[in-house]
């Protein structure tokens, strides 16, 4: 990524914890769902239990799960590293990813021109 593009990841990562809060998020125990300013907190955990199940999911269906964030015990994933699945399924789109500031993103043009 250019230093532009590395500067807009950083102040969106920043941002993202504020945002997420403020949707009120809840679990479907009713718990709410947040993120601590480091991107620790609730929401995280809430998607690394999600990320286990699917992966085990694919253990049951005998798949071969190898990601290196998982650990896996007697054919069960019994944890998550969230940071490093992260490192794992690298980055998929380029910052920002969903609306380009050159205005050249497909997203930009998913509701429509300017007029």
């Amino acid at each position: 990524m250019t230093q532009r593009q590395i500067q807009l990841s950083d102040d969106l990562a920043a941002a993202f914890p504020a945002y997420l809060n403020s949707l009120g998020l809840n679990a479907p125990d009713g718990s709410l769902l947040a993120l601590d300013s480091d991107g620790s907190g609730s929401f995280r955990d809430f998607l690394s239990h999600k990320i286990a199940d699917a992966a085990q999911q694919a253990l049951d269906a005998g798949r071969t799960v190898n990601c290196p964030a998982f650990t896996v015990q007697n054919g069960k994933i019994t944890a998550v590293d969230f940071p490093a699945f992260m490192r794992f399924i690298t980055r998929m789109k380029e910052a920002p990813p969903f609306d380009d500031v050159t205005m050249h993103s497909f997203e930009n043009n998913l509701f429509g021109g300017a007029q």
